[in-house]
C-alpha cells in the first residue's frame, strides 16, 4: 500500500502479506498523523479495491469524519499521483 500526502507529497510504502492487514495499518497511519503532525486527516482518495469498502473501515471513516473517495473502475488515471510514485518506486528497484 503506497499512502502520498497530497499537499507535501510525503509517502508512506508499506507491505503486506494478505490484503485484510489494511484495516490495521490504515488506522495506525491516521493515528500517527494525528499524533506526529496534530493534524486530522480528512480524505482518503483510494481505488475500488474490497480491502478499502469493507464495513468496519467505513465505520472508521464515518466516526472519524474522513471523506472517502473511490475512483472509477478500470481508471488509474484518477489516482494519478500514486500511480506515477509507483511507477517510479518500479524505475528505482530495476
Amino acid at each position: 500500500m503506497c499512502i502520498l500526502d497530497d499537499y507535501s507529497r510525503a509517502t508512506w510504502v508499506y507491505l503486506f502479506k494478505d490484503k485484510t492487514e489494511v484495516y490495521e495499518k490504515l488506522i495506525g497511519v491516521c493515528s500517527m498523523v494525528n499524533t506526529q503532525f496534530e493534524l486530522q486527516v480528512q480524505r482518503i482518495r483510494s481505488d475500488n479495491d474490497r480491502e478499502f469498502m469493507n464495513e468496519p473501515l467505513q465505520t472508521y471513516f464515518h466516526e472519524h469524519r474522513i471523506i472517502q473517495e473511490s475512483s472509477c473502475v478500470d481508471t488509474p488515471q484518477q489516482n494519478g499521483p500514486v500511480e506515477r510514485k509507483n511507477i517510479l518506486n518500479v524505475a528505482r528497484a530495476l
